[in-house]
């Protein structure tokens, strides 16, 4: 069973893209949200309600940002699909430190999203800076949610499962050594 668990958990943080990964609110309530696979791929986000997107597809300025964020998908969450769809890969295919590079994959990932969502958020800030007059009766924000937070907290279970497999092995190993050391007699005595 500890055979297939990385590449099982590997695999269901994969699926955790079809989640929503950021949501934008306006005040409390929700405009839209866009999924891990949308960011990667370039796709639409998904308003909450459908007059917004009646309204969003004749303004020129949103035609324009949609297009531009089309043309370049999200470096970020495809590295970090890319790194998880490796370490379900490899982690039915190694034989040997399988442990390790679960760690280090999972490490990596969850690394890159944090780094990604800093960026999110510090670019976010900065244009709600620049538009601060028309923002003063609403509030704008941009919130990560269920997917997002889904892949993090898995990366964590992973690297953390896999360094207790590997400090089990390792007590078991000594405990082995330390066994045979005990019974075995002095060969080197006899000589």
């Amino acid at each position: 069973m500890r055979y297939y668990l990385n590449s099982t958990l590997f695999s269901v943080l994969l699926i955790c893209f079809f989640l929503p990964f950021i949501e934008i609110k306006c005040n409390s309530n929700s405009l839209g949200s866009m999924s891990g696979y949308a960011m990667i791929t370039g796709g639409d986000m998904k308003l909450s309600d459908a007059s917004m997107m009646d309204y969003l597809n004749e303004n020129d300025q949103f035609k324009s940002l949609n297009e531009k964020r089309k043309n370049s998908n999200d470096v970020f969450t495809l590295i970090a699909a890319v790194l998880l769809f490796l370490g379900a890969v490899l982690s039915l295919v190694l034989k040997t430190f399988r442990e390790q590079l679960a760690i280090i994959l999972s490490l990596l990932v969850l690394l890159i999203l944090l780094v990604f969502r800093w960026v999110m958020l510090h670019q976010w800030a900065s244009q709600m800076e620049s538009q601060a007059a028309m923002f003063s009766y609403i509030k704008l924000t941009l919130n990560f949610v269920i997917g997002f937070w889904l892949v993090v907290t898995g990366t964590i279970l992973i690297a953390g499962l896999n360094t207790f497999y590997l400090f089990q092995n390792r007590k078991r190993n000594m405990d082995i050594v330390d066994f045979h050391d005990e019974g075995s007699p002095d060969l080197m005595s006899e000589v």
